[in-house]
């Protein structure tokens, strides 16, 4: 395709992924005074939106996105079920631990550097990260959490 000089070029952008999310850090809703526009279209204002898998909302402390990652956690760690990450007749509890921090942890962390992290968004994660320990070390749920971490070997996700 040839373009003559000064011909206006416009690219295709996607709608889907064309929108303003607006961020409230101060809880204090402010809409926008003005439409945003890009060539010859308005650009929609919106209160969540996907960008790379994580979901981003406008509340900086929702936890929605954190029960998306540990939802996408849990389905990772039952897919490994039948490569041996199951009861007593799978593997031993050091290839267990292997492949909970290799296929495991990077599904629940991934993108929670876009969100902002308070206490109980942290502890979301946290409770279910000593969950799966406690799952794969068989270990009842009444287990104290330095017990988990000392018998594992593994760090806690907060530090």
């Amino acid at each position: 395709m040839i373009i003559a000089a000064g011909q206006d070029i416009s690219c295709m952008m996607q709608p889907v992924k064309r929108v303003i999310l607006p961020v409230y850090p101060n809880r204090r809703k402010q809409e926008p005074s003005f439409p945003w526009h890009i060539g010859k279209s308005v650009v929609p204002i919106v209160n969540q939106t996907t960008h790379m898998g994580v979901l981003c909302t406008s509340k900086p402390d929702d936890p929605n996105p954190i029960y998306e990652n540990v939802k996408k956690a849990r389905r990772a760690m039952y897919s490994l079920m039948p490569a041996g990450m199951h009861g007593e007749n799978g593997l031993d509890i050091q290839s267990l631990l292997y492949i909970f921090n290799i296929y495991v942890i990077p599904v629940l962390l991934y993108g929670l550097e876009l969100l902002t992290s308070s206490g109980k968004n942290l502890d979301i994660i946290d409770i279910f990260h000593k969950k799966c320990i406690k799952q794969l070390l068989f270990l009842p749920t009444s287990t104290a959490t330095p017990v988990i971490y000392i018998l594992s070997g593994q760090l806690s996700i907060e530090g």
